[in-house]
């Protein structure tokens, strides 16, 4: 399963956005990336949040005055139905 979370980065400004698995899912990794692919932010941080490791967690610093789309995504391992 893919679980998305979207977020509007402001110009000239820090963000960042965390997108959790379900419950008794498992997070086997994750990815942070512009809306379409296009990324003017820089990406500071990626990785598990270490205080609630089903999640993945994503930072930017926006360092132009465009507003920037940005996604984090995790991919999850959900147990058989």
């Amino acid at each position: 399963m893919i679980v998305t979370q979207q977020m509007t980065l402001a110009g000239n400004s820090p963000g960042g956005v965390v997108v959790s698995c379900p419950p008794d899912s498992l997070l086997l990794t994750g990815s942070c990336t512009g809306v379409g692919g296009a990324v003017l932010a820089d990406l500071r941080s990626a990785g598990i949040i270490a205080a609630s490791p089903n999640a993945w967690g994503c930072e930017w610093l926006n360092d132009t005055a465009i507003a920037q789309e940005m996604v984090a995504l995790a991919k999850c391992l959900v147990p058989a139905q």
